[in-house]
């Protein structure tokens, strides 16, 4: 069963939060982009913005290549983070490699309201000094940022996630979908 779910979109958005409920409805590992920089941060350290975006970056690399091996293995695996296009080719080579198939879960959401959270989220006490953006100027700044995450594409099924609201979000429905996937025999 080489099947990979990819959880991407908008920071601030519920990425992570949802994974972790996937992981635990699904029984199967999950990585975080966030939980693997602070790993890196804490052991390698950074001293600046740049040093820190290498960090983003071999977090991403060394994901994607434990995901390679659990695929070449034939377990299903997720991975989570706000993956650009780039990053997205990289995981088609991955499927391609390994035939896999892929199911994406995109959060995206009302930009203000995201914004919001995103701020509010990079303020507080309990967010590692590894996560602290460099901030933006306003929610057009934001947005112009985060909004090519929208388009991320890999072959495979996608699914949209409005996180606006996140009591709106029907995570039983989100998890049967992935339950489904993982069941589907391939073609």
């Amino acid at each position: 069963m080489r099947k990979i779910i990819i959880i991407t979109g908008y920071p601030a958005a519920g990425k992570t939060a949802f994974s972790q409920r996937l992981k635990e409805a699904l029984g199967i590992p999950c990585f975080n982009k966030d939980s693997v920089k602070v790993l890196l941060a804490e052991n390698i350290g950074f001293a600046d913005r740049q040093e820190n975006k290498v960090l983003s970056n071999t977090a991403v690399k060394l994901m994607f290549h434990i995901a390679g091996e659990i695929l070449q293995a034939g377990q299903p695996v997720i991975v989570e983070g706000n993956f650009s296009q780039a990053e997205g080719d990289a995981l088609a080579v991955l499927l391609a490699q390994w035939g896999a198939e892929a199911m994406t879960y995109i959060f995206t959401g009302d930009l203000p309201v995201i914004y919001q959270r995103y701020v509010q989220r990079d303020q507080s006490a309990e967010r590692h000094a590894a996560h602290k953006s460099a901030g933006f100027a306003g929610v057009e700044e934001f947005a112009a940022a985060v909004m090519p995450l929208a388009g991320f594409s890999v072959p495979g099924e996608v699914v949209r996630v409005d996180s606006t609201d996140f009591a709106g979000v029907d995570f039983e429905g989100l998890a049967a979908r992935g339950r489904g996937f993982l069941l589907m025999e391939k073609a």
